[in-house]
C-alpha cells in the first residue's frame, strides 16, 4: 500500500512538466484507464515510466498498491506478493494460498490498483497471482517494464490483452523541458542536445547530468542563456551512481562486455565477440544493456550488423566511474584490434587509452590524430598529439597539433609549435601559418609567410601564389574572381587549394549579384562524385557559401538533390552555423522574436570565436533582431561587440556592417546611421558588389534613411534571384503602378519575406492617402496585411508603427494597448482586466488619439 511519504513523492513526480513527445501516449493511456482497462507502459529504465504512471494515477480515486521488482528477489517465489500484503494482519504467518486470498479480498470499499514497477523482475508465482486477480476483476494493473517480452510468462500472456504504450527515447524538445525544469532557467539549445546525447536520450540520466553539471559549476551565462562551460565532462556522482548500480547486478562477463562496448562505441558484431565473448555479448543484449543495429537485409549479402550500448548508457557516463587500472587493461586489449576498426572507433579507443597512460606507436598515432582533426574532434587531436603521451613529435604531429590548438582557441601556442618548421621553409607549415594569419585579417603576416624563398622548388611557388590569393580573399582583401577560378581549374594544384579557390570565387559571385549561378554551381558540385575528394574543411565552407547564395537570391530552400540527414551529419557542421542559419532566415521573414532567440543561442555556442569575422557577423545579426524588437539595451551591447570584432576583417565584413544599420539607427539616431549608410553605399558601388548595394539601398529605404527607389530598382535589375525581381518593381510600385505593386508583394510572399511585403503594402497605402489616390487592395496585399498582424513586436520606420508609451498614456490605457498588441481581442482584454467591452473600446480610442494612429495594427510594443 502506498504510504503518505510515497504519496507525497508521487505527487511531486506527477507535477513534473509533461514531455511534448509523450502527449499521444499520455492521452491514449488516460483514455484506456478511464475506460476501466489495465494499462502497460514499456520503456528503458530511466525513460520516465514512473513519472508517466504517477501522472496517470493522479486522478485515481481508489487505493494504489505499489510493487517494485528486484533482480535479487526474482527467483524467490511469492516475494513480490509478500511485500504487497505485508501490512495485512498476521502477514508473516500466512501461506502463499492465504496471501493470494488476502490479495483478492475486498478489504475496503472502492477500487484498487496495483502499480508494478520494474515488472521484468517480478517473481513468477507473484506474477501468476496478480494476473489471475486482475483477470477476475479484483484489481486494476498498471505494469511498467522494458518490454512485454521480458515480463514473467503469466504477465506476458496477460499483456496480450492489456492496452500498452511505448515510451520512446526523449526528443530534443523533451530534453529542453527536462533540463530547464532542473535548472530553473533557459539552457542553450545546442547544449541541451549535447546533454541529451550524453544521456543516451534517457530522461533520468539527462536530469542527473544537468544537476551534476550545476553542482560542479559546469554552466556559464552568455547573453541571457545558460551554456555549458568549455571542457566540461560528465563525471558527477548522480549519473555515475545510477549507472554503477544498474551494472552491479549483472554477471562479470556482461559488465566486461558493456565496458568494452562503451570503450569502442558501435562496432560490428564479430569484432565485439572477439573483444569480449559471443556469450557475454548475447547476455548483454538480453539484459537490455546492448542492442543490435542493422543485420541481414533481404536480397543483399548477409551482414552480421553491429552492436552498441543502449538503454540510456553512453560511453562517457559508463566509463566515468571505471577504475583506471581496469580501464587501462581494457584499452590495451582493444588497441590490439584497431586494424579491424573504423576511423571513428579507433579514435574513441585511442582517446580512452591516452587518458589512462597507454602509449600508441608513432604511425598509428599520426593516422588516428589526423582522422580526429578531419572529423573536428579537436580535444581528441590535442590529446593524441600531446608530447606527454608519446615523447618528441614528428613534423606531421606538430602540424596536426598546431591545427588542433588553433581550432581550440590557443592561437599563440598554435604558431609557436610551428617555429622550427617555418624556419626550415616547410611548405605545409607556411600555408597553415598563413591560414591562421588570414583568419584574423593579418594580411601583412600572411604575405610574409607565403613570400617566395630561394630554396623553394617546383611546384611550391605556384602553390604559395594560389594560397595567397585565396587567403587574401578570405581575409577581406580584393582579388579578381577570374584569378580565383584559374586556381580552381588548375590541375597542377592540390584538391584543397582548388576547392578553397572555388569557394572564395563563389562567395564573390554572390555579393556581385550572381547568387543564382553560384548556388547552382555549389549544388552541382555537392551532388557530384567530385564532392568526395573535397577536403572536409572546404566542404563546410562551401555549404556556408551555398547558404549565403540562397539567402541572397531570397530562396533559402534550395533543392539539394541527393542530400539526406546522413550527408549533412557527415560534414560535422558546427551547431553555431545551424542556429545562425535559422536566425538569419527568421530575420528575412520578419520574425524578429524567433531570430533573436536563435541568434542569442548561436552567440552562446560560438563563444569567443571570430575567425574570418564570423563572431562579428553573428553579433551584428543579433543586434539587428534586437533593434527590430525595440530592445535598445541588447541592440547597443551587440552593436558595440560587433564593432570591436570587425578588425578581424573577413569576406563578410561589408555584410556585417550592413546588418549593423538597424542597431545604429536605434542607438545613435538618424544622423549617425545615415552617415554609416552613405559609406556602405559608396563602398559597394566602388567594389561593384551589386547584391550588397541592392541590400544597402533597400535597408536604407526601410529605415527611412533615403527615398531613392529608382536607384534600388535599377540595381536590383542587375541581381539574380526572386528577391531582386521583387525589389526591381519598387520604383514603379511607389509611383502608383498597381501591377508592379502586386508583383512585388506577391514575390515577397512567395519567398517568405513577410516583413518586406507588409512594409511595401503599408507604404503604398500611406502614399495613396497622401496623394489623394484610391488604392485597390489586392488579395496579395490582404495576405501581407494579415501577415503583418502576426509580426507582433516588430517595427521598422517605413511601417510607421508607434510603440506604446507609459509617459503618454494612462496606466489603464497602457494595459489595454499592451494586451491589444499581444493579439487579444476586445472581449479577451475585457475579461483579463475585469472591464466591459465598451470600456476597453473607449480606452483604445483615447490611446489611438494620443499616439496618432487609427488602428491597433499600427501599434507596436513598448521599448524594452
Amino acid at each position: 500500500m502506498r504510504s503518505a511519504a510515497v504519496s507525497s513523492e508521487g505527487a511531486a513526480i506527477a507535477a513534473l512538466a509533461p514531455l511534448p513527445s509523450r502527449a499521444g501516449a499520455d492521452s491514449a493511456a488516460r483514455a484506456s484507464w478511464a475506460a476501466g482497462h489495465h494499462v502497460a507502459a514499456f520503456g528503458d529504465p530511466g525513460s520516465g515510466r514512473t513519472v508517466f504512471a504517477e501522472r496517470l494515477l493522479r486522478a485515481w480515486p481508489g487505493r494504489v498498491h505499489r510493487i517494485t521488482g528486484s533482480p535479487a528477489l526474482r527467483e524467490i517465489q511469492f516475494a513480490a506478493l509478500a511485500a504487497l500484503t505485508a501490512h495485512a494482519p498476521d502477514a508473516g504467518t500466512r501461506s502463499p494460498t492465504q496471501l493470494i486470498a488476502a490479495l483478492a479480498a475486498a478489504g475496503d470499499s472502492g477500487e484498487r490498483a496495483v502499480l508494478l514497477d520494474d515488472a521484468d523482475y517480478i517473481d513468477d508465482a507473484s506474477a501468476a497471482a496478480l494476473a489471475q486477480a486482475a483477470l477476475s476483476g479484483s484489481l486494476r494493473l498498471l505494469i511498467l517494464g522494458t518490454s512485454a517480452e521480458r515480463l514473467p510468462a503469466s504477465l506476458r500472456a496477460a499483456a496480450l490483452e492489456i492496452d500498452h504504450v511505448r515510451l520512446e527515447a526523449i526528443t530534443l524538445d523533451d530534453a529542453r523541458v527536462i533540463a530547464e525544469a532542473a535548472l530553473g532557467t533557459a539552457l542553450a539549445l545546442h547544449d541541451v542536445d549535447r546533454l541529451r546525447h550524453l544521456a543516451g536520450s534517457n530522461a533520468r540520466y539527462l536530469r542527473a547530468l544537468v544537476l551534476d553539471a550545476r553542482d560542479s559549476d559546469g554552466f556559464r551565462e552568455v547573453y541571457g542563456y545558460t551554456a555549458l562551460r568549455e571542457g566540461w565532462v560528465p563525471n558527477g556522482r548522480r549519473v555515475g551512481e545510477l549507472i554503477s548500480l544498474r551494472l552491479s547486478i549483472q554477471p562479470a562477463p556482461v559488465r566486461e562486455a558493456v565496458l568494452l562496448l562503451a570503450l569502442t562505441g558501435e562496432v560490428p558484431v564479430p569484432l565485439a565477440e572477439r573483444l569480449a565473448t559471443p556469450e557475454s555479448v548475447r547476455l548483454a543484449v538480453s539484459a537490455g544493456l546492448a542492442e543490435l543495429v542493422g543485420g541481414p537485409v533481404p536480397g543483399r549479402a548477409r551482414t552480421p550488423g553491429s552492436i552498441r550500448v543502449c538503454g540510456g548508457l553512453t560511453s562517457p557516463t559508463v566509463l566515468a566511474r571505471v577504475p583506471e587500472p581496469e580501464l587501462r587493461t581494457h584499452a590495451e586489449h582493444a588497441l590490439r584490434h584497431t586494424e579491424e576498426m573504423t576511423a571513428a572507433t579507433a579514435i574513441t579507443v585511442a582517446i580512452h587509452a591516452s587518458q589512462v597512460g597507454v602509449t600508441l606507436d608513432a604511425t598509428r598515432r599520426e593516422a588516428i590524430a589526423g582522422e580526429a582533426l578531419r572529423s573536428r574532434q579537436f580535444d581528441a587531436a590535442l590529446l593524441l598529439t600531446d608530447p606527454v603521451h608519446g615523447g618528441e613529435l614528428s613534423d606531421e604531429l606538430c602540424l596536426l597539433r598546431s591545427r588542433a590548438l588553433f581550432e581550440s582557441g590557443l592561437h599563440d601556442d598554435a604558431h609557436e609549435i610551428l617555429a622550427p618548421m617555418l624556419a626550415a621553409g616547410d611548405l605545409e607549415a607556411r600555408v597553415w601559418s598563413a591560414k591562421m594569419s588570414a583568419a584574423f585579417g593579418l594580411t601583412d603576416a600572411l604575405d610574409a609567410t607565403l613570400a617566395p624563398r630561394p630554396t623553394d622548388e617546383h611546384p611550391a611557388p605556384e602553390v604559395l601564389a594560389a594560397w595567397r590569393d585565396v587567403l587574401l580573399t578570405k581575409a577581406g582583401g580584393i582579388v579578381p574572381a577570374s584569378a580565383l577560378r584559374a586556381h580552381a581549374d588548375s590541375a597542377a594544384l592540390g584538391s584543397e587549394v582548388r576547392a578553397a579557390a572555388l569557394q572564395s570565387a563563389l562567395l564573390l559571385d554572390v555579393f556581385a549579384g550572381q547568387a543564382g549561378a553560384a548556388a547552382g554551381e555549389a549544388i552541382a558540385l555537392m551532388s557530384s562524385p567530385e564532392w568526395e575528394i573535397v577536403p572536409l574543411t572546404e566542404q563546410g565552407d562551401l555549404v556556408v557559401t551555398l547558404f549565403q547564395a540562397l539567402l541572397a537570391t531570397g530562396s533559402v530552400t534550395g533543392d539539394l538533390a541527393g542530400w539526406d540527414d546522413d550527408g549533412w551529419a557527415a560534414l560535422r557542421i558546427m551547431p553555431t552555423l545551424y542556429l545562425f542559419a535559422d536566425g538569419r532566415r527568421s530575420i528575412e521573414a520578419g520574425n524578429a522574436k524567433a531570430a533573436a532567440d536563435l541568434l542569442h543561442q548561436a552567440l552562446a555556442a560560438n563563444g569567443t570565436e571570430n575567425r574570418f569575422g564570423i563572431g562579428a557577423n553573428l553579433a551584428a545579426a543579433t543586434a539587428a533582431a534586437s533593434a527590430m524588437l525595440g530592445d535598445v539595451e541588447s541592440a547597443t551591447e551587440l552593436r558595440d561587440a560587433a564593432l570591436q570584432l570587425l578588425a578581424a576583417g573577413g569576406a563578410l565584413h561589408d555584410e556585417t556592417e550592413r546588418l549593423l544599420l538597424p542597431a545604429q539607427l536605434l542607438s545613435d539616431g538618424p544622423a549617425a546611421a545615415t552617415a554609416h549608410w552613405h559609406r556602405l553605399r559608396d563602398r559597394a558601388h566602388r567594389t561593384e558588389q551589386r547584391y550588397l548595394l541592392m541590400r544597402v539601398l533597400h535597408d536604407g529605404w526601410r529605415l527611412g534613411l533615403h527615398e531613392d527607389l529608382a536607384a534600388l530598382s535599377a540595381t536590383a535589375a542587375q541581381v539574380q534571384g526572386p528577391l531582386a525581381a521583387a525589389l526591381a518593381q519598387y520604383a514603379n510600385a511607389a509611383g502608383g503602378d498597381g501591377i508592379a505593386l502586386e508583383r512585388a508583394v506577391s514575390g515577397h510572399l512567395a519567398t517568405g519575406h513577410l516583413l518586406f511585403a507588409a512594409e511595401l503594402t503599408t507604404f503604398a497605402i500611406h502614399a495613396s492617402r497622401q496623394d489623394g489616390r484610391r488604392l485597390p487592395v489586392s488579395p496579395a496585399m490582404h495576405r501581407s496585411l494579415a501577415a503583418l498582424a502576426e509580426l507582433r513586436g516588430v517595427n521598422t520606420p517605413i511601417m510607421k508603427r508607434v510603440r506604446i508609451d507609459r509617459e503618454t498614456l494612462t496606466e489603464r490605457e497602457f494595459q489595454v494597448c499592451a494586451a491589444a498588441v499581444s493579439g487579444s481581442s476586445n472581449s479577451e482584454i475585457a475579461d483579463l482586466l475585469f472591464l466591459s467591452t465598451r470600456t476597453v473600446e473607449g480606452h483604445l480610442q483615447r490611446a489611438f488619439g494620443k499616439l496618432g494612429v487609427d488602428t491597433r495594427g499600427q501599434l507596436a510594443p513598448a521599448r524594452l
